[in-house]
């Protein structure tokens, strides 16, 4: 991963990434949206500044895939065209940061402009999440064009993802490609079988077999015919975002660009692409959101035969689609599904008893001091631990810690290197899976007492001894 980020600051600094941009976002954004990512285009994209950015504004949310080909219609009906001989970025940004409220509030209700760690250019600024996760696709586009592929990489909201894979030594030839999945090559448990969607690749080619939706571990494995023998297995998770090729593009456009309504990318459009007539019955006869859309749109699979046949013929072979893999341990970053910290964040200024306890309790970070038989009041602290909540393979959100220096909480002394709290079997299921994180801390007697959120849904409390905990930070640094 850290050679992808040495090689992203290189295209960046280089001027080789995407000169074409496109972003889509709520109506009455686009000025905030534009003059934003307009000046962080040297930063993010191009060091040269050499990139023409379009806003499309979405005033009726309409989709993944109605909402890009929407924005592709106007990027054509201004004049504009796009540069057959290179890859262009495109993002959707639609939503008005209800999850993320009130903290959105001051943001112009935008969630994706809410700072990320992560920083870049001269000034080394904090960037929001819309520019980190563009910043994190411009090595992408990069290396999607070195490889052949000429069409729009398309990033779905504001989560950066940085392949844990070297990009920079694929060698797969896009040439030919009309679209790209990605995915990462993890292990199938049934937790993960059941929450997300599915790949699958030819092993030499990299060609998209088939695109399944969620289902029991049982059910996905005889679908891959892969033989469970009690051992672990891995399969390509699908990660999001696709790219398609400008003739795809052109395609689709004349195929559903007229239509009303909502169609979404990942609604099923590659499991049509990649289904015959027998399979997508037998995926209609079992998958209930699947048949919700047939109701909606009765011709949605015979559209989308009429696509596949109308690329084909132009390009002069089959649809390809191919897939790349990020790899198990890819960087995701997700500012994620916040309904209940919402609750919480507007509890703190409540002039009630939960507001009061709220307040209190805010803090992530805790003043840490050790009693000891000998100790005076006036013995100065050991240092700051700071909770925080992070990522892991397959967004597993757990639980870290650190001790920090007391005079300078810039420096990290001491660092756990695994997390104190991680998910387990009876936390792993709600509103956001596969989640905890902290809900501040306070330290009573020789415990340091942690209030967590569990998916969203619940709370819990653990603790820990500060005495032992203490002494890990400490042999860490």
């Amino acid at each position: 991963m850290s050679d992808n980020l040495r090689d992203l600051r290189r295209v960046v600094n280089a001027s080789l990434g995407p000169r074409q941009v496109i972003a889509i976002a709520n109506g009455g954004d686009s000025e905030i949206v534009g003059r934003n990512l307009a000046d962080l285009a040297a930063e993010i994209f191009r060091a040269d500044n050499a990139v023409e950015l379009m806003v499309h504004e979405e005033r009726t949310r309409r989709g993944q895939l109605l909402g890009l080909l929407d924005a592709v219609r106007q990027w054509r009906r201004e004049g504009r065209t796009f540069d057959s001989e290179g890859v262009a970025l495109g993002i959707m940004l639609p939503g008005k940061g209800t999850r993320f409220s009130p903290i959105t509030q001051r943001l112009h209700g935008i969630k994706p402009l809410m700072p990320m760690l992560v920083r870049q250019g001269r000034g080394r600024r904090w960037l929001n999440a819309a520019a980190a996760s563009l910043y994190a696709w411009t090595l992408l586009a990069h290396h999607l064009q070195r490889i052949g592929f000429r069409g729009i990489a398309w990033k779905w909201g504001d989560e950066p993802q940085i392949a844990a894979h070297r990009l920079a030594e694929m060698n797969l030839d896009l040439s030919r490609a009309d679209a790209v999945r990605f995915g990462a090559e993890v292990e199938v448990t049934e937790d993960l079988a059941v929450n997300k969607e599915w790949l699958l690749r030819h092993p030499t080619s990299g060609e998209l077999i088939v695109q399944v939706q969620r289902r029991s571990r049982a059910e996905l494995l005889q679908r891959f015919d892969i033989v469970d023998r009690g051992q672990p297995v891995k399969a390509l998770v699908h990660i999001g975002s696709p790219a398609f090729s400008y003739p795809f593009l052109e395609e689709a456009e004349a195929l559903f660009g007229d239509l009303d309504g909502w169609i979404d990318v990942d609604g099923y459009l590659f499991e049509a692409l990649t289904h015959d007539a027998d399979a997508w019955q037998a995926e209609l006869n079992r998958d209930a959101r699947l048949q919700q859309l047939v109701t909606e749109r009765p011709d949605f699979w015979q559209r989308v035969q009429q696509l596949k046949q109308r690329v084909g013929e132009r390009r002069g072979h089959p649809l390809v689609i191919k897939v790349i893999d990020f790899g198990e341990h890819l960087y995701w970053g997700d500012i994620g599904q916040l309904a209940k910290a919402r609750r919480a964040l507007w509890a703190v200024v409540a002039p009630t008893v939960e507001g009061d306890f709220s307040a209190a309790s805010r803090p992530s970070i805790t003043w840490l001091r050790i009693p000891t038989e000998t100790a005076s009041s006036t013995t100065p602290p050991e240092g700051w631990i700071a909770l925080y909540h992070a990522v892991g393979p397959m967004r597993q959100y757990s639980i870290w810690t650190v001790l920090l220096d007391i005079d300078d909480p810039s420096k990290i002394i001491g660092r756990l290197p695994e997390p104190i709290l991680t998910p387990d079997e009876h936390e792993r299921d709600g509103y956001v899976p596969n989640v905890v994180y902290s809900c501040g801390s306070m330290i009573h007697k020789d415990e340091l007492i942690i209030p967590y959120a569990i998916a969203d849904q619940r709370c819990s409390v653990a603790s820990v001894s500060v005495p032992e905990l203490l002494s890990r930070l400490k042999a860490s640094s």
